[in-house]
């Protein structure tokens, strides 16, 4: 038993193509370029469990997003820094004085949401059907 990892590229609304490791490595390691009108680059990350090197199901899809400069490269240590900074405020929410029996703190909740909102895309029904008939087609057989 093994272990299968696909990356797929949103190019436009229903356009899903695959993505070799290779390329998604280099590209989040900023040595790819992969240019984007609108500055955004939506990835998607397909792994599950393999049997005699056939996919057998989908275990974790994740759909993220990554600005790209007007080239296409993408920088991750901005990335990073954010990343960085929204655990930091996690962290030292998790200080803060009691205040009251009336008041829920949120601010974590608020906190991840906004950097859930910055790092994952949401996709239209068109993607929904253009990513599962792209991992159907790779696995060769009906995973999803």
């Amino acid at each position: 038993m093994g272990t299968f990892v696909w990356w797929f590229l949103r190019e436009a609304e229903g356009q899903i193509s695959p993505l070799s490791v290779r390329k998604a490595d280099e590209f989040l390691h900023g040595k790819l370029a992969i240019p984007s009108a609108d500055g955004v680059v939506r990835l998607a990350l397909v792994m599950g469990p393999t049997e005699d090197r056939r996919a057998l199901a989908v275990r974790t899809l994740e759909l993220t997003k990554y600005k790209v400069d007007a080239r296409g490269f993408h920088d991750s240590w901005p990335a990073m820094v954010e990343a960085m900074e929204h655990m930091s405020v996690l962290d030292g929410l998790a200080e803060q004085p009691d205040r009251g029996h009336n008041v829920i703190p949120a601010e974590k909740k608020f906190q991840m949401a906004r950097y859930r909102a910055k790092a994952y895309w949401k996709p239209t029904p068109a993607d929904t059907a253009a990513l599962k008939a792209a991992i159907n087609t790779k696995a060769k057989c009906r995973i999803v």
